[in-house]
């Protein structure tokens, strides 16, 4: 429904920016919402107060708000994958056929804040005036629900369009090691593009919806298949990697407790060595000063 490759945004405001709006209704006339699902890679400025944060907003048909969700709550530090799904019953059926929706972001007043926002992606499913099953097109069956894995092999990332053509519009880079999720067979109504057919140009449906180029001119692979396992893999590893380097900040926090209270202990030893060390002074003292005043 709606794809945003990249924001990256310094402005302290405490004003939410508009970031991306649905080209058209989010429902037809007669259709009802399954789900609706957002998605994105994101950060703050990685210091200090965390302010970011991202909203939908839906609008009726006359423009006014209907409803406002905040999608993944406040920005992190580091930067993390964000999920937001929308599935009550009572927010899916106060969506209503002709409302728009439009994505916005705030970054937060104050000295420093920034907001860094990567491949967002809003989804949805929908129930009502849906074809046939037996009176599909073959090609269609053919192409409903089948994706295969690549991941992004190329030294320079992949770009992708909007099209299939290498012309079409940009719309968003993914970075060499990035998993994609690819359409197999290429959507019919694209077929017969001469890049689509040879096999060079690739329908990406996730993390950025559009078309990418599984080789170069001159051959040199940019999109290598992956093996499901192979992802499940890497989805571990990356899960291990976060749970580590939580950890290592848990250790970190406790380290630097220890020292405060290491800290706090030795200068409470240190005063107190103080005061017993001015006590045996003024005891000292009181006895000198007893022979003298008994002559």
């Amino acid at each position: 429904l709606l794809t945003v490759a990249s924001v990256n945004d310094h402005r302290q405001e405490d004003e939410p920016r508009l970031m991306a709006r649905t080209p058209g209704a989010v429902l037809g006339d007669g259709e009802a919402l399954r789900s609706l699902t957002a998605s994105c890679t994101w950060h703050d400025q990685g210091w200090g107060n965390r302010k970011g944060q991202m909203l939908l907003r839906v609008c009726d048909r006359r423009g006014r708000a209907r409803r406002e969700f905040d999608l993944f709550g406040i920005a992190p530090h580091s930067e993390s994958h964000a999920v937001f799904e929308l599935t009550s019953p009572a927010d899916l059926g106060a969506i209503q056929p002709g409302d728009t929706a439009a994505v916005y972001y705030r970054v937060g007043g104050g000295g420093g804040h920034s907001l860094s926002v990567r491949n967002f992606m809003l989804t949805v499913s929908t129930i009502g005036k849906e074809v046939p099953r037996a009176r599909m097109p073959r090609e269609e069956e053919a192409h409903r629900n089948v994706t295969a894995a690549y991941v992004v092999v190329g030294s320079g990332g992949a770009r992708v369009r909007i099209g299939p053509g290498l012309d079409a519009p940009a719309v968003g880079e993914l970075a060499a090691g990035t998993v994609v999720e690819v359409a197999t067979p290429p959507p019919p109504e694209h077929a017969g593009h001469p890049l689509v057919r040879s096999g060079r140009r690739v329908r990406v449906l996730a993390p950025v919806a559009g078309w990418a180029s599984r080789t170069t001119g001159d051959g040199t692979p940019i999109l290598r298949a992956h093996s499901r396992a192979a992802v499940l893999h890497e989805e571990a590893t990356a899960e291990a990697r976060r749970g580590a380097e939580e950890e290592a900040k848990r250790a970190e926090e406790r380290r630097r407790q220890e020292e405060e209270q290491a800290k706090r202990q030795r200068f409470r030893e240190e005063v107190a060595q103080k005061m017993a060390a001015e006590r045996g002074e003024r005891t000292t003292a009181a006895a000198a000063a007893a022979p003298a005043r008994a002559r």
